[in-house]
């Protein structure tokens, strides 16, 4: 009988462990970062792998947006960010497209698109700029481009917006001018260009 009881009384101790590890690895994976879902509504939204580790935009304020996208005549930008206040401090992704006629393709570094990171600690020390050349790989995909218009009402006027979805994908070697070298994969974004 005695074994029956010490099985008893650990047994509701044995499922409290479990559960608390298991609560723990929800934990976990929920502050994890993630890639955004591939959408193409103009979530605005951005994602990539840095090396190994899942990059996205955010800002500590509010005075420049992290993400920002621009369609013109002569091409497509794209500008995401990071300005928080661990190392390295500020982290930007520049990816632009130079072409009169934007469609959806693949551009490649040889066509149109130049890509670059940069990161600098808060204090504007420890600059590294990274450049996609003629020695890095690189790719564009646009996916998406459609023109929109939205209306709201702005303090009881009908303000009226026009903006362009721009939604794709991409992937980059980029080198510093010291010789180092990051691989940029798995990137998407789904924004509103104006």
């Amino acid at each position: 009988m005695l074994p029956i009881r010490r099985a008893a009384l650990l047994l509701p101790i044995l499922a409290l462990t479990l559960s608390a590890s298991n609560c723990k690895k929800v934990i976990v994976e929920a502050a994890t970062p993630k890639l955004p879902e591939a959408t193409q509504d103009g979530k605005n939204t951005f994602g990539c792998k840095l090396g190994d580790k899942v990059w996205l935009p955010g800002s500590d304020h509010m005075l420049l947006p992290p993400l920002d996208a621009d369609l013109t005549g002569t091409g497509f930008t794209l500008r995401a960010s990071d300005d928080h206040n661990d190392a390295p401090g500020w982290e930007e992704f520049n990816l632009s497209l130079n072409t009169t006629s934007f469609v959806p393709g693949t551009y490649t570094l040889r066509n149109g698109l130049t890509a670059r990171y940069w990161s600098r600690e808060n204090d504007l020390n420890n600059i590294e700029d990274y450049i996609a050349g003629s020695g890095n790989t690189g790719t564009l995909t646009i996916t998406k481009v459609e023109p929109r218009t939205k209306t709201t009402t702005v303090l009881g006027n009908t303000v009226t917006s026009n903006f362009t979805v721009v939604s794709g994908t991409f992937e980059f070697t980029a080198t510093t001018s010291a010789g180092k070298t990051i691989t940029v994969k798995e990137g998407r974004f789904d924004v509103q260009a104006f």
